[in-house]
This record gives C-alpha cells, sequence and structure tokens, in this order.
C-alpha cells in the first residue's frame, strides 16, 4: 500500500507543469481523450515512491511489470472474437443483476460499490453520499442502486438494497474482449515524447509503461462495452457515482456520454483546489473530456468556484450543481441515537476520562507519527485517544492494536472506534486530531476543534491553519497545547460544508429537467 509523502498541492502542480508542456489533448485513442488515465498513473507513481510499512520504510518495488508486446495473433483472436461477441452479449445480459432489474422503467441509478457503504445504521450498511440522496427521491421516480464488482452479498445487508452486478462473472468473455481491444490498442499508441515530458517535470520519478497504460485503456474500453449493455436493459436516464475516477466508472461515463445519460460525481470530501482529478484541468477541451462526468454535485460555493476555474465557458459537458451536504443535514437535524444504542454505551463507559479525542489516521510512514504516540503516553490515565483508521487501512487494524499493546500503551481505542458511524463519534468527542484527513471539516460542524499533525496535511490545510480555522502541531507538546486550549471559531468552515436542505432539493430538481423527468421537489414535501 503507498503511504503519503507528496502533498497532493505538489502533485497538482506537477500534472499542470506537463498539461502546460505537452498537448495532452493529442492523447486519443477511438475517439476517445485518455488523458484522465494518464493523469490517474502519474498520480498514484508519485505516492508510490513509498509503501505503507509499520516497521519501516520501505523504498517500493517497480508495481509495472512490462511484459512486452502482445503476441501477433491478430486474425486468430479477431475471427475468435466474432464467434464470442454474441455469446459474450448474451452473457451480459444474463450477468447476475443486471437481468434480474431490466425491463422496468429507470429513472435514476445508482452506481456503488461495497466501500462506499461506511456507515452503520441498524446493523446494516449505509451509504453517507448515496442512501441520504436516495431517500430524498419521491417515490413516483424509479430508482435503481447497483452494487458493482461484487462477489456473493445479501441485498438485505445493505440499509437500502442494492441490487448485485459483477461483470466479470463471465471470465472466459472478459478476457477474450480485453485481448480484443489490447491487440487494437497496441499499434495506436506511442507515448515516447510524453514521456520524455513526464521525466523532466517529476525528475525522473515518473515513467509510463506502455503495457501498462494499453492494459488500463483496455479494461474501461471493455468496462464501456459492459455498461452499454447494462444501460441498454436498464435504461436509466440518470446514473449517479461518486469517486468517478476509477476505471470502471470511467468506462460507465463513456458508455453514458455514448447513449446521452447523465452522469452525475456526488462530492464524497473536500475537493479543493488541490485535488488531481477536481481541479487544475488547464486544458480542457470545448466539448470537454470523454472521461469526466457531467454533473459534479458539490456542497458549496466554495466547491463550485474550484470547477467553474478549470470549466471553459462554452464547455456545455461539464457542469457544477451545489447540492449541499445532505447526509450532514439529516444528521444534524434528525436523531440518529437510536440507531447506535451501542455508541452510546461505549461513551458512558469512558465517562472518566477528562478529555476524548478522536484521532483520524491516513496511511503515512510511519502509520503513528513519533510526537502523536508521545502525546498519548503523557497523558495516559487522563484522556481516551480514540483511533480511526482511513477506509483503505481498515485491513491493518490489528497491527495498529499490536503496536500500541506492544508498547505498553492502553489509553486508545481502535475496534469500536473503527465500528461505529463517524457522526456520533464527532458528537461526543472534545478534539478531533487529524494527520490530513477531510474528516477536520466535518469535525466544525459539530463545533470540535481540529488539530493537523502532518507535515502534508499542514501544506494541504495551510490556507486554513493561517485563517485561524485549524491548529497545527509537530511536538507533543503543541498537540496537547492545542487540545487544552483549542480554537473556537467554526463559522466559515460550517460555510463550507453549506449543511442545506434545500439546496439539495434545487439541486435535484435541476437533474430532473435536464433529464426529461418530471418532478418538482419542495421543501415541504421532503422535509423528513
Amino acid at each position: 500500500m503507498p503511504a503519503w509523502t507528496i502533498p497532493d498541492k505538489k502533485i497538482v502542480a506537477i500534472i499542470k507543469s506537463i498539461e502546460d508542456a505537452y498537448d495532452t489533448n493529442s492523447l486519443i485513442i477511438f475517439g476517445v481523450n485518455y488523458w484522465p488515465l494518464i493523469r490517474l498513473e502519474i498520480r498514484e507513481q508519485l505516492i508510490n515512491q513509498e509503501k505503507f510499512n509499520f516497521n519501516k520504510t520501505e523504498k517500493s518495488e517497480s508495481v509495472i511489470k512490462t511484459k512486452g508486446k502482445p503476441s501477433n495473433l491478430w486474425k486468430k483472436i479477431k475471427s475468435f472474437y466474432v464467434l464470442w461477441e454474441k455469446i459474450f452479449h448474451e452473457c451480459l445480459f444474463r450477468c447476475r443483476g443486471i437481468k434480474k432489474i431490466s425491463g422496468t422503467r429507470t429513472d435514476c441509478l445508482f452506481l456503488t460499490l461495497d466501500g462506499d457503504h461506511r456507515e452503520i445504521l441498524n446493523d446494516k450498511k449505509y451509504s453517507a453520499e448515496f442512501d441520504p440522496l436516495i431517500q430524498q427521491i419521491p417515490a413516483n421516480i424509479k430508482v435503481k442502486k447497483i452494487l458493482y464488482d461484487c462477489g456473493r452479498h445479501n441485498e438485505n445487508s445493505y440499509y437500502i438494497p442494492a441490487h448485485g452486478v459483477n461483470p466479470k462473472g463471465y471470465p472466459i468473455q472478459f478476457i477474450i474482449l480485453k485481448k480484443y481491444f489490447k491487440v487494437k490498442t497496441w499499434k495506436s499508441i506511442n507515448i515516447d515524447i510524453l514521456n520524455q515530458v513526464i521525466s523532466q517535470e517529476t525528475n525522473g520519478l515518473v515513467r509510463l509503461e506502455k503495457e501498462v497504460i494499453v492494459d488500463k485503456i483496455t479494461s474501461l474500453l471493455t468496462y464501456s462495452r459492459f455498461f452499454c449493455h447494462a444501460f441498454h436493459q436498464i435504461k436509466p436516464k440518470i446514473v449517479f457515482m461518486s469517486t468517478y475516477y476509477n476505471v470502471a466508472w470511467m468506462g460507465a461515463i463513456l458508455a453514458a456520454r455514448k447513449m446521452n445519460i447523465l452522469t452525475v460525481d456526488v462530492q464524497h470530501g473536500c475537493q479543493g483546489k488541490i485535488h488531481y482529478m477536481y481541479s487544475f484541468w488547464s486544458k480542457t477541451p470545448k466539448e470537454g473530456y470523454d472521461l469526466l462526468p457531467q454533473f459534479f454535485w458539490v456542497w458549496s460555493e466554495y466547491f463550485a468556484r474550484v470547477h467553474r476555474e478549470w470549466i471553459p465557458s462554452d464547455c456545455s459537458k461539464h457542469k457544477v450543481i451545489i447540492g449541499g451536504h445532505f447526509w450532514m443535514y439529516k444528521w444534524i437535524n434528525s436523531n440518529f441515537n437510536h440507531f447506535n444504542p451501542e455508541c452510546n454505551l461505549f461513551f458512558n463507559e469512558l465517562s472518566s476520562y477528562e478529555k476524548i479525542i478522536l484521532v483520524t489516521v491516513d496511511y503515512t510512514n510511519p502509520p503513528i507519527l513519533p510526537h502523536l504516540l508521545d502525546a498519548i503516553k503523557k497523558t495516559s490515565g487522563r484522556w481516551m485517544w480514540l483511533i480511526r483508521l482511513h477506509p483503505l487501512l481498515k485491513s491493518n487494524l490489528y497491527d495498529f492494536l499490536n503496536f500500541f499493546s506492544s508498547n505498553g500503551i492502553v489509553n486508545v481505542e481502535i475496534e469500536k472506534t473503527n465500528t461505529y458511524p463517524l457522526y456520533p463519534l464527532l458528537e461526543k468527542v472534545d478534539h478531533h486530531v487529524s494527520y490530513m484527513s477531510t474528516v477536520s471539516f466535518e469535525a466544525a460542524a459539530f463545533e470540535k476543534p481540529t488539530t493537523i499533525i502532518h507535515n502534508v496535511g499542514f501544506v494541504n490545510m495551510y490556507k486554513f491553519i493561517q485563517s485561524g480555522n485549524f491548529s497545527y502541531a509537530d511536538s507533543s507538546e503543541e498537540l496537547i497545547s492545542s487540545i487544552e486550549h483549542p480554537i473556537s471559531d467554526f463559522e466559515d468552515l460550517k460555510k463550507i460544508l453549506n449543511v442545506n436542505f434545500v439546496d439539495s432539493n434545487i439541486a435535484l430538481n435541476n437533474l430532473f429537467k435536464e433529464a426529461g423527468i418530471s418532478c418538482h421537489l419542495t421543501l415541504k414535501e421532503n422535509n423528513q
């Protein structure tokens, strides 16, 4: 697993310098501009300079294995493909989940992953990005929710049931189609000059391997073919997703664009000016990018401005829609305590501690920063530290448990902290400590102060630290002091979050109008 070693601010600066030095809009394969895929690969290599390791900083081995040019089997593959094409289509129609939900009218389709369902409500998995929106849509609007690339799953284990689909359920057909695209792509791509520019702008840290890029493009085209068939069966008018920047979702966007279906990326974190896939698109063509969604659902005007800076005024393919932070609104304005009675009992057990601190940990080297560890030791018996891991670190939970146990530390809690939803934790703690997490902004909605303790977080959050919205500490003494004497002004950060119910209704109404869906939401109808 990669560790955060390069600030996002530096990554977007590198990407912009590459766009300035090279005509990225010339990267066309089969009529598709694949520069967004190249951006993903550049960023992946930059952050993969070090791997996440509990004991030491370990230089990563090359994650790219060059397999060489595909064997010259074009004629055989082409004829084999024709033979399998019909079978493949039929298999796609029968793909687990697609046939089950096809044939009926669909207005809104939500593409989700199991990892999107990070919250637990009533012992069921809940998606903070999607489920509040689905609950907001009136019953006369037909909604379907897909759980993509899943294994066996129980639909009833989700708060809002999700239909599982898996294009790799028919691996032979999937591999054949991907091989077909790979052979067609190989001779069409030339990245030698681009590599020279990238090497110069990254001081040799990044090098694109043709095999890797061809594999990403062929995967994208294969997923696009799958989603073309899926959308043909389901017939959605709007497709919602979150974190659009993965090969499968980009394939879905490409398919939707071909079929004139609206695509919406729902904001999942603080996607500000230093996010490598939401900012610094300095050469956006007026026809837009084929692999970027048509609409960006953002929380507030603050984030809308980030997108407007790179979307040309004459570009109709990418638009910003201010929808508010609806999950935050529902949480703050509703009584959700009955969903998690165990969480209340948990905090009752901690009532003897003077302070309770929530720590949001990202994948860095070392995983537990020395001055954080020192502060925990110095407050033993007085303060309780709740260690909440980044979703990508959940599989390392027992490594963290063993680490604290081996250091004789007892005033930390990890297991329950990573089980309960985030917001009840923020409601009940005294302070939030973060490496670089955007939870820092969400903490402000509950009027809980945040101290940033990682140097990458300092660079990423510098504007807010300088403005006095967050504290910064690079020693245990400073960290303890910032908790004892916290910042108490949260109004600027609350405006950025935009916990606004009306904005959500306006955003949905605008989307429905664009898609030709007859509906009009009002505050009175759905204030629940």
